[in-house]
């Protein structure tokens, strides 16, 4: 009743927080709660503001898994119900395999879970595809398939169309595992209006629930959230915060701990492992129960269900029928034998959040609150471990742990998406993930020597917070094609482990060369009237934590001449060319070209008339677009021929079970209108115009047509 009751007010309040009128009747938009283990959809749509979708099987939850065999596909709970018969044909934790080269420490942890599945090197070295008959299908196309599905059935729940998206992630992922989600969504169809963090997607819905609760004074609150994969701590702060409109609530990210392999699967796995030494205590076959898949698969699932009533019970009975050789299973296992299980496990509990503390720089003495998620926390000792961490503290479990997640993201898309108005509520995300440039100055000497030097530049520091403003770089060195690299920085506030678990993911961002330099010296510059200022290069990290390289420009500026009569336009013409004449050295991050310009030229604009009666001399100004590529040598992003490629996969997918949903509906109909007519043939009006052998030819006709339908 306790959940219930939560999810009801959680909703109030959200829809509270709603304009009652849609802006336009059209538009809908969704949230995905992508969670390794089961998925959660939040809609909002014309005249229902916000609620979470039922799938096809009106369950609130879905398994984040699909099936492939024999050239059919099952998702969900109908592929989940296969894990058991086809293990080796149910794909699932597909999550922790995205922009990975099948080296990588996540791919290997992988394998030794689930060694019935396949995987080998894709063609490109950097990611991994599952050979499925005669098919090989990378990762990027088995989750566009996942998400293609999630679409299909909240459209259906919604009776409308739905494109406009928010994707909940992990904080952790990178830039490599984001544009992945990214480029899945486009190959399902997708509008992605952003990558949400999951720790700020239910902060944000447990600010939404408590808007008026908000004030001037900060109040801190540590989420400790561990799922079926992975355990993230975030601390997050709400206050009012200055805005266009007067004060806003605002919900800021102050500090992110995580174990990207601390979940409830190793748990499952473990106890899944003590059934398997249970059993061959109790019990003698021919062949080692661990050589059959479908009998590990079985075992899997039941200690799912032992994990879950070990939690609440000290001891239970796992029981499996016809586990391996039809034998049927029962053995006792304790709580305490579970403990044992995962005693090493629970030296990494409180990791996430000491981590978390250390980055925001604060204290437990400074957090109001500690709320609990996910499935994982349901663990007795894990509570145990938590409590004895923090103290006096109360260990709250106030947040939804099913529907948080998908519910914070979903106001998030209702507030992006241009079919509704939402109460304002800011979101600022913390960047773990510092970048830098890396380039090589060419200097020209009087002599004629050039001298190569290697210079860094920062472009995002640590604990910034972002969507951010664009930054510019200025590249005053080179008068031709030339590149440059992104890199990560300063990355000493993760751990050993946590830096070998990201491996190559976090060696190298992206190369990125400019072309087209020499032609626009060509074309505009003039040695006697004009001076070229440099290439400026705008990045900005946007809504979803994805660095955009947003253009690259070679900016070239005529020389001024004469003498400035009047003041104001000395002093326009100063705003201008010391902006684009910078001493800053070369490289040096600046604050975005646009918004100067912008107040240039509204100057210029307000002092018109009066400039026009004196002679102006200020200079002209030349930018010529150049072409940018991108190659990421650590991970491999889907290129345009590769999101081709997956998208013809998807489309003759779906041509094949619509022509085979048509071909049932019609074989349906023309058996109902047999039985139909069978029925008529034993009325007594139709037997008094009709001969015996007549009846008989078509009951035989009948039987023959039923025939070839099964």
């Amino acid at each position: 009743m306790g959940d219930v009751r939560w999810r009801t007010l959680s909703l109030t309040a959200v829809l509270l927080a709603l304009m009652s009128t849609p802006v336009d009747s059209s538009f809908g938009a969704m949230s995905i709660d992508l969670g390794t283990q089961f998925l959660k959809v939040g809609l909002v749509k014309p005249g229902v503001p916000m609620e979470i979708v039922l799938n096809k099987e009106s369950q609130r939850k879905t398994p984040n898994v699909l099936s492939i065999r024999n050239g059919e596909r099952l998702f969900g709970d109908a592929a989940q119900g296969l894990a058991v018969r086809y293990p080796a044909s149910v794909y699932g934790h597909l999550l922790d395999l995205v922009a990975k080269h099948v080296d990588h420490p996540s791919v290997k942890v992988f394998h030794q879970r689930f060694p019935h599945l396949v995987m080998e090197k894709h063609i490109n070295e950097s990611s991994v595809v599952f050979p499925i008959g005669d098919t090989k299908y990378p990762v990027e196309t088995l989750l566009a398939m996942i998400l293609t599905n999630v679409r299909e059935f909240t459209e259906a729940f919604a009776e409308m169309s739905i494109r406009d998206v928010v994707i909940s992630v992990p904080a952790y992922f990178t830039q490599a595992e984001r544009l992945v989600i990214e480029k899945a969504a486009e190959i399902a169809k997708l509008n992605l209006l952003q990558l949400l963090n999951d720790g700020t997607a239910a902060a944000l819905n447990y600010g939404v629930f408590r808007r008026k609760e908000i004030t001037e004074k900060p109040q801190r609150l540590l989420i400790y959230d561990m799922g079926a994969a992975k355990t993230i701590a975030t601390l997050v702060e709400y206050k009012l915060a200055k805005a266009k409109s007067g004060k806003e609530p605002r919900v800021t990210v102050l500090g992110i701990g995580f174990d990207r392999t601390l979940g409830g699967l190793e748990m499952t796995l473990r106890l899944r492992d003590l059934l398997v030494t249970k059993f061959n205590e109790h019990y003698k076959t021919k062949k080692q129960i661990t050589t059959s898949e479908k009998a590990m698969a079985k075992l899997f699932k039941e200690a799912e269900r032992l994990k879950q009533v070990l939690s609440a019970n000290m001891d239970h009975y796992a029981q499996v029928e016809s586990v391996h050789e039809d034998i049927d299973m029962r053995v006792h296992v304790t709580r305490e034998e579970f403990n044992k299980l995962i005693d090493d496990l629970m030296k990494r509990v409180v990791s996430p959040v000491d981590q978390a503390l250390k980055i925001a720089e604060l204290t437990l003495d400074q957090i109001d609150q500690v709320v609990l998620m996910g499935a994982g926390t349901r663990v007795p000792r894990v509570q145990e471990e938590l409590q004895n961490f923090i103290g006096g503290k109360e260990l709250g479990r106030f947040l939804n742990t099913d529907e948080a997640i998908a519910l914070g993201a979903l106001f998030q898309a209702a507030h992006l998406s241009k079919g509704f108005k939402v109460k304002p509520f800011g979101v600022e995300e913390l960047m773990i993930f510092p970048v830098q440039v890396n380039f090589i100055s060419k200097q020209k000497q009087e002599n004629g020597e050039v001298i190569e030097k290697p210079i860094t530049r920062q472009v995002f520091q640590l604990k910034s917070k972002y969507p951010t403003t664009k930054k510019t770089i200025t590249f005053t060195s080179y008068t031709d094609d030339f590149s440059f690299d992104l890199n990560y920085s300063g990355l000493k506030h993760f751990n050993e482990q946590q830096i070998t678990e990201f491996d190559t993911l976090v060696s190298h961002l992206n190369k990125v060369s400019i072309s087209g330099v020499a032609k626009a010296l060509e074309e505009k510059y003039k040695p006697e009237q004009t001076e070229f200022v440099g290439v400026k290069v705008a990045f900005q990290m946007d809504l979803s934590g994805i660095l955009r390289i947003e253009k690259a420009e070679a900016v070239i500026q005529r020389k001024s001449q004469g003498v400035v009569e009047c003041k104001l336009i000395d002093s326009i013409t100063k705003t201008i060319t010391g902006f684009f004449s910078s001493k800053t050295e070369e490289g040096e991050p600046t604050e975005s070209d646009d918004k100067k310009e912008e107040d240039a030229v509204e100057t210029k604009n307000a002092t018109s008339t009066d400039a026009t009666k004196e002679k102006s001399t200020i200079p002209e100004v030349s930018k010529v677009t150049l072409k940018i590529k991108q190659m990421y040598t650590t991970a491999h992003l889907m290129s345009k021929q590769d999101v081709a490629g997956a998208k013809k996969i998807l489309e003759q997918f779906e041509k094949r079970e619509r022509h085979a949903r048509e071909r049932a509906a019609a074989e349906n109909e023309l058996e109902g209108y047999a039985f139909e007519v069978s029925q008529l043939l034993e009325e007594e009006q139709y037997m008094k115009h009709s001969t015996e052998e007549e009846r008989n030819k078509l009951t035989e006709q009948f039987i023959f047509f039923r025939w070839k339908l099964c």
